[in-house]
């Protein structure tokens, strides 16, 4: 008996080291996920020089958030490996800022010395080039527009003078559009229109910086262009005005002291105040406001789809005035302020690291226990449902940004320099 109870012991021991040695070739850290799939956790990691280090490619394990407020949120359906579907992502070991992935590259900040240069490579860290040696630039259709600035030579003025540039997504033929400095710059069809310091309108010039001409739109400073006008605040009256993208059919509306526009849907324009959001239609009738702020909170649109206006408000508890122990309490409404829902309660959200896709709303969220940085990347679906935190990070690590490519979710994560 004791001879069959010593050759069982040793199986038991034989098989917890072969598992043990079977874990370690995953390269899966601990801290990305809860569990994962068995049949997706093939580590794509690829070359250690200047490309990126895939840490692993998972399907992320249903796993609910702890934020203060927050309604637990219905079991994500599961899929054949017990895991929430569509919830597939893949972590990279690398210090860039991504910014978008666009036909077939993922264009991406890398620090140069004390600035931030624009780069693009391929998934596979492949075909590395830096494009712009600046960032700031705007992709309009397959070419980047940016400002090359130029320092202002005065002994009482300090600043730069900003010429329009324009470059192929492929970082070739870069050129200066104009040879007059320019204030602010938007697009609008095949044109672009932008102000020129001491100028009392605006002007326009054809993508390609040919048919540059004088507007008759009276805009000192701004372009406020949505779908097919344009909207702009006249210092003669402080009303905003509107025209068609030619100057005709103005029309005048009176909103209040320090509105901004942040959206149109069908001959409605939306605006925000400190106060409150309202609309009103482009001809100034049919005003009204949708939703009041709360006291002691600072209300912000963030998103405006076909249906619905998305906004917050974020409570301050601090007697400074600061945002430390506050709460952010995100709401969606349809564009006549009707159906009005409280989506979920943030306590440690980056507001500016939001991201909507067609189903879902992506946050990037501190960690749990307070520390600086971004440990956890976390969405529920638009409606407010299907909460689930898709990555929580350890001290070690933060996490920089993250990109949908190719059906899947890119994490970019980096040593955390608090650790």
């Amino acid at each position: 008996m004791k001879k069959i109870s010593l050759v069982l012991v040793i199986f038991i021991l034989l098989s917890l080291v072969s598992c043990g040695s079977k874990k370690k070739n995953l390269k899966i850290p601990s801290e990305a996920v809860s569990a994962v799939s068995s049949e997706e956790t093939e580590s794509e990691v690829v070359s250690e020089t200047s490309e990126p280090e895939v840490v692993s490619e998972v399907s992320a394990a249903s796993s609910q958030s702890g934020a203060t407020g927050a309604k637990t949120p219905s079991t994500p359906p599961k899929n054949s490996n017990n895991t929430p579907a569509e919830t597939r992502f893949t972590l990279l070991n690398m210090d860039i800022v991504p910014k978008e992935y666009y036909n077939g590259w993922l264009y991406f900040y890398e620090m140069v010395g004390e600035k931030q240069h624009l780069f693009r490579m391929r998934l596979d860290g492949s075909g590395k080039k830096e494009i712009l040696n600046t960032n700031g630039e705007q992709r309009h259709r397959d070419v980047l527009y940016y400002f090359e600035h130029e320092p202002i030579v005065s002994d009482t003025i300090v600043g730069n003078y900003n010429y329009i540039c324009k470059v192929n997504i492929d970082g070739t033929g870069k050129k200066r559009l104009l040879a007059t400095p320019v204030a602010y710059f938007n697009f609008a069809g095949d044109f672009i229109y932008y102000c020129v310091n001491g100028e009392d309108t605006a002007f326009r010039m054809r993508l390609d910086g040919t048919q540059q001409e004088k507007t008759s739109i009276p805009i000192q400073w701004g372009v406020n262009i949505f779908g097919e006008r344009i909207f702009f605040k006249r210092s003669d009256d402080n009303k905003f005005h509107n025209v068609r993208l030619d100057g005709s059919d103005e029309k005048i509306m009176s909103l209040p002291e320090g509105a901004k526009l942040i959206g149109t849907s069908g001959d409605y324009v939306f605006f925000e105040t400190s106060a409150h959001i309202g609309r009103i239609k482009f001809d100034g009738t049919d005003y009204k406001k949708l939703f009041d702020r709360a006291e002691r909170a600072m209300l912000m649109v963030f998103h405006i789809d076909k249906d619905f206006i998305y906004f917050f408000q974020h409570f301050i508890y601090s007697p400074i005035f600061t945002f430390d122990f506050s709460t952010c309490h995100v709401f969606r409404m349809k564009h006549d302020g009707t159906g009005l829902k409280e989506l979920y309660v943030f306590d440690k959200t980056d507001l500016n690291r939001l991201y909507f896709d067609s189903d879902y709303i992506f946050s990037l969220e501190s960690s749990d226990d307070g520390m600086v940085g971004i440990k956890a990347l976390v969405r529920m679906a638009k409606d407010g449902s299907k909460r689930e935190t898709l990555v929580d990070l350890d001290k070690k690590k933060h996490i920089i940004g993250y990109f949908f490519a190719e059906g899947k979710l890119y994490i970019v994560v980096a040593p955390s320099y608090l650790a």
